[in-house]
């Protein structure tokens, strides 16, 4: 008989008079119907007695009889403020479970929440599953804590907005551990950290996010009088200078992160509507890591974007539709395309913007052996080109993952006609 993969779910708590919320997430885990759970309660400069009533509190819980006892680690002499990255890290470390999960101290799970997750990994394969969490306010001015209203918890069109803004609650997914160890937080982050851990995981793997589009499996705790916040020790929130210092350090890691995506997924990628975020759509100086580097899945990584001659030749355009057709040229020392992927480009004086339209296949055009034609049609409306010069460009990819752009892009007029200019 195999041995069970035990989860490790961390759990961290910066203030003792929090210890009867702290027990209610405690409880939602006894209460799941995956019964392999190692909990680690991570304590921030706890007192002697303080950490004893954690202890005890924890202690006296309905634990399964497979679930491992709750470890308490208690970091001392971390000084004041806010040290839930140092926390988190600590965590980690103490972690000894297959499978990472983060909780906490004031959130809850449903029964379901792990055995569901763990199902998706397995069935997957991939590095991590995520599930869909409901936001709950809540009243502290309750005996219990009542429930006013429930809510989804807004997500991201697309799994690779991710990289754009933070569209997952830490404690909505399960995590391999291997993957999850992997990560070294800055210790100076008392915001944002959980975002930090999840940009650092997910550039490098994968994921799940079927269950995303199902039931809640959790509860994202919202407490009226907004003493959720840990960072709130500061009384600032997230306007607060702790939360813009961990934004600023966010793009900062963003600038030089180079992300993996599935060349399967990249290729099929659309925007349906004309306001939803794009991860491709991204500032120039973005485009190097996220585009350019957005080719992993089952290519190497690529290099940076070269040119090659050729380019759009004709494009039709009626006011709904846009087709196209035109060849590129590989030089004879250069690998075989694989796809071409169109894009919308709109100039501006500081940076353009790019906004995926299509792929389209590359066959030999018969002219020579490395000359390739293409040809295909992609939706293109007024209300697509906005205001401005807008131009259709085409990147091709090639089998060993480079990048290559043509020189010649279509720029739509209002007139309806196509004029080839030289790209800049």
């Amino acid at each position: 008989m195999s041995t069970p993969a035990y989860i490790s779910t961390i759990l961290r708590l910066h203030d003792p008079r929090r210890l009867d919320r702290l027990e209610l997430a405690l409880m939602s885990l006894c209460g799941q119907r995956y019964a392999w759970l190692s909990p680690v309660i991570m304590l921030q400069d706890f007192s002697a007695a303080d950490e004893d009533a954690v202890r005890q509190a924890s202690g006296r819980l309905p634990w399964r009889a497979e679930t491992r006892p709750p470890e308490i680690v208690n970091l001392r002499n971390l000084g004041p403020g806010d040290h839930r990255s140092k926390l988190l890290q600590a965590g980690l470390q103490a972690a000894t479970g297959a499978y990472i999960a983060f909780l906490d101290f004031d959130d809850y799970l449903y029964p379901r929440a792990y055995s569901t997750l763990v199902e998706r990994i397995r069935t997957t394969g991939k590095a991590a599953a995520f599930g869909a969490i409901a936001i709950a306010e809540l009243d502290p001015g309750s005996p219990a804590g009542a429930c006013l209203a429930k809510r989804p918890f807004p997500h991201g069109n697309a799994k690779y907005d991710v990289f754009k803004a933070n569209t997952y609650p830490i404690h909505s997914f399960l995590m391999k551990a291997e993957i999850a160890k992997s990560v070294t937080l800055p210790e100076h982050l008392c915001a944002l950290e959980d975002y930090y851990f999840l940009l650092s995981t997910l550039k490098d793997h994968d994921w799940d996010d079927e269950l995303t589009r199902c039931a809640p499996i959790a509860d994202y705790v919202h407490w009226t009088d907004r003493s959720n916040t840990v960072a709130g020790t500061s009384g600032e929130g997230e306007t607060g200078r702790p939360w813009q210092a961990a934004r600023g350090e966010i793009e900062r890691y963003k600038q030089t992160m180079t992300v993996k995506v599935p060349l399967r997924r990249l290729l099929t990628m659309t925007e349906t509507d004309d306001h939803a975020a794009n991860p491709l759509r991204a500032r120039s100086a973005e485009m190097a890591a996220i585009f350019v580097h957005a080719v992993g899945g089952f290519l190497p990584f690529v290099g940076l974007w070269r040119r090659l001659d050729g380019g759009i030749d004709q494009i039709n355009w009626d006011g709904d539709e846009a087709r196209f057709s035109g060849s590129v040229r590989m030089r004879g020392s250069e690998p075989r395309p694989v796809a071409g992927l169109l894009f919308l480009s709109r100039p501006s004086r500081l940076r353009p913007s790019y906004r995926y339209l299509t792929s389209c296949g590359l066959e030999p055009s018969g002219l020579g052996e490395q000359i390739f034609a293409f040809a295909g049609r992609t939706p293109l409306t007024q209300s697509h080109l906005r205001k401005g010069r807008s131009r259709v460009v085409l990147f091709v990819l090639a089998s060993d993952g480079r990048l290559y752009r043509t020189p010649h892009a279509g720029e739509p007029s209002l007139t309806r006609t196509i004029r080839l200019h030289e790209a800049a």
